[in-house]
């Protein structure tokens, strides 16, 4: 499935999931969450995903640092998809969910249900070790230099179980804030643990929690099937010295509780912001502004590099003829792999004439993210226009050397 409707569509989205019940998950990964998919499937009028397209990973890095990521990926992407999909309920497992979506679907006006899925903490730690998904180093995990989550002092120096183990910590705390948050906008919270939800009186009693549907006989008869097979088993061989000494693992535990701060202390969590300045007419609203923009631009601006993460309508770039960053034949390239490149492009695309940069606020990010873009930008151009639409530099014929002041 490849549907996802224009951003100004957003308030039919919004109408056509009002008759659909949203359920989704918060989880440590490693969980049972491919299983839990497999078994609410069988229930009668429920589409039940795990990760599907499009996934919570594209922007869940992004999102940490930068709200509006998260509510442009929800509007524009993720509920259109979620809108096309057949069936009064669905349901999508993924440890992603709770990691910077909730709010923002909630602030969306949205009302959804959620399953807390458990496992034992070590039991999942040893797995994100096995598999070397350690949380602070992979993409698909938080770390402990997000903003808003349990702080851990001199994480950088742990053993990776010990990053693991925190994950757990962490998503054990964010589970107690997503029942408060969830329950207190009138949805439905249940937990259960991936050993309860593999029973047929377990996991008929989840869905009697979320008010869905019991198993028919033919349901029951395939739930049993499922629950004989083994459950997502990935492993990985390479750290299994460190994860059989259950004596090393109390004390790398006991480290951790050390290093964090109180149960319900938590980094301080990035600014928010309304849903109104992520959707509908104002995000067109935007657009129109960055188009009043390029086309006022004077005459002597040189040609116009607009930095937009690929998400302005292409209209824009084909009226106005103006350049994308990276570019390859006139196009988008795609995130440039670090800072090094994306300045390096910027140098080629100025050196070949254009006079001006434009960065519009889909990738303000960029100049957090990628450093020496924003440090070259910042030190060595002028900026001559910046308001929360758009960014512009005067890019002119400054030696790459050359500093702002000179």
């Amino acid at each position: 499935m490849n549907y996802v409707a224009a951003p100004q569509d957003f308030e039919t989205t919004k109408d056509l999931l009002s008759d659909k019940q949203l359920i989704f998950t918060v989880t440590t990964g490693r969980s049972g969450t491919e299983y839990l998919s497999k078994a609410l499937g069988l229930l009668d009028g429920v589409t039940s995903r795990h990760e599907p397209w499009p996934e919570f990973v594209e922007v869940m890095r992004e999102a940490q640092w930068d709200e509006s990521v998260a509510y442009d990926f929800l509007v524009r992407k993720k509920l259109p998809a979620v809108a096309a999909e057949e069936g009064t309920v669905y349901v999508e497992t993924s440890h992603l969910f709770c990691k910077g979506f909730l709010e923002p679907m909630l602030d969306l006006g949205l009302k959804l249900d959620l399953i807390h899925l458990e496992r034992p903490k070590r039991e999942v730690a040893a797995s994100l070790l096995r598999l070397g998904t350690i949380p602070g180093k992979s993409e698909w995990y938080l770390s402990p230099d997000d903003p808003g989550v349990l702080p851990l002092s001199g994480w950088t120096t742990l053993h990776d179980y010990q990053l693991c183990y925190w994950y757990c910590l962490e998503i054990e705390r964010r589970s107690r804030q997503c029942a408060e948050t969830v329950r207190g906008a009138g949805g439905i919270f249940v937990s259960t643990t991936l050993s309860e939800a593999t029973t047929t009186e377990g996991f008929s009693r989840v869905v009697s929690d979320l008010r869905l549907p019991p198993l028919t006989r033919d349901g029951l008869d395939q739930l049993k099937l499922l629950t004989r097979k083994p459950v997502n088993r990935k492993v990985d061989g390479v750290r299994r010295s460190v994860i059989d000494d259950g004596s090393l693992l109390d004390e790398l535990e006991a480290q951790v509780l050390d290093r964090i701060g109180p149960p319900d202390s938590v980094r301080a969590p990035a600014e928010r912001k309304p849903a109104s300045v992520f959707i509908g007419t104002r995000w067109i609203d935007r657009v129109n502004q960055i188009r009043s923009l390029l086309e006022n631009m004077p005459p002597d601006a040189g040609t116009t590099i607009v930095v937009d993460d690929g998400k302005l309508p292409a209209y824009v770039a084909e009226t106005f003829k103006t350049i994308p960053l990276p570019e390859r034949d006139g196009l988008f390239a795609g995130r440039p792999r670090s800072g090094d490149d994306a300045l390096k492009e910027l140098l080629r695309l100025r050196d070949g004439g254009a006079g001006t940069l434009v960065i519009a606020w889909p990738a303000f990010w960029w100049l957090d993210y990628y450093q020496e873009l924003g440090k070259y930008l910042n030190d060595r151009c002028r900026c001559v226009s910046r308001n929360d639409c758009a960014i512009v530099y005067e890019l002119g014929e400054l030696d790459p050397h050359q500093t702002r002041a000179s």
